[in-house]
C-alpha cells in the first residue's frame, strides 16, 4: 500500500495596516509532486505586490532551486515557505531541513501598488 502525502496548507495573516503587510506560510510535502506549489505561489505573490513579470518568473527559478535543496534536507517533513512584505523588499523563507534560507528582491518605487 503506498502512503499518501501530508496535505497541503496555507495560513494568511492579515494587518489592518492594507495589503504591504500581507504575508502568508505555506507548507508543501516534501515529495517532488508539490514542490513546485510553494515556488509558483510565492512568485503570484510578488506579482501582486509589483515585481515585475520577468523579475518574478525568476524569482519563482530561485525559489525552486531552495525548495528543491531543502526537501533534500528534509527527510519526510514538510517544507514551509513563508512569504512577506518588507517596506520595499520582498521576503520569502524557506525552512523544512537544515538552516532555513531567506531570498529577498527590491520593489522599485514604481512597482509598489
Amino acid at each position: 500500500m503506498s502512503t499518501r502525502p501530508a496535505p497541503c496548507s496555507v495560513r494568511f495573516r492579515y494587518k489592518i495596516a492594507g495589503l504591504k503587510d500581507l504575508a502568508f506560510e505555506l507548507q508543501v510535502p516534501a515529495d517532488p509532486a508539490f514542490r513546485p506549489i510553494a515556488a509558483e505561489a510565492a512568485g503570484k505573490y510578488g506579482e501582486s505586490v509589483g515585481l515585475g513579470g520577468d523579475e518574478a518568473g525568476a524569482l519563482e527559478v530561485s525559489l525552486q532551486e531552495t525548495v528543491d535543496l531543502a526537501a533534500g534536507t528534509a527527510e519526510g517533513t514538510p517544507i514551509s515557505v513563508e512569504v512577506r512584505r518588507a517596506g520595499d523588499r520582498l521576503e520569502v523563507t524557506i525552512s523544512g531541513g537544515g538552516e532555513p534560507s531567506t531570498l529577498s528582491r527590491a520593489l522599485t518605487p514604481g512597482e509598489r501598488p
